[in-house]
């Protein structure tokens, strides 16, 4: 479900910070739902973020985490690729210097589709993004 309340930008990297990456619209694609999934019972990192995008048949899920900071620094923004035959969709990974992690996966779009949908996301403002207070 799509939130209908705008999005506070409040400049920090946790879930209110990371929703106001998704606009109603990417390109070509258009936002069908906006979340902030429930934390799981599980262990690990999970995301703080859900969106799904639509554009004509093709569905893609966008997540949005942030990684803790400390340990190993990046340096700038690494992309992860991987489509089929290796899994059943299609998928891409985008993790920038600060931490947050963007990815998108869909069954019916291509890596390259995936790719070009994030690259639409206003990744400069991601990299601004403070880390999340703990």
């Amino acid at each position: 479900m799509v939130d209908p309340k705008p999005v506070q930008r409040n400049g920090r990297a946790d879930a209110e910070g990371l929703m106001a990456l998704f606009p109603g619209a990417l390109g070509a694609w258009v936002l069908k739902e906006l979340e902030r999934p429930q934390p799981p019972q599980t262990p690990g990192p999970q995301p703080l973020v859900r969106a799904l995008y639509a554009q004509g048949q093709h569905l893609a899920e966008i997540t949005a985490r942030a990684k803790p900071v400390g340990g190993v620094k990046s340096v700038g923004r690494e992309v992860y690729r991987e489509g089929p035959p290796q899994q059943s969709a299609s998928m891409v990974v985008v993790s920038l210097a600060n931490g947050v992690v963007v990815a998108a996966t869909s069954s019916s779009a291509d890596v390259a589709a995936l790719e070009a949908l994030i690259q639409t996301i206003d990744l400069k403002r991601a990299e601004a993004l403070k880390p999340a207070k703990k």
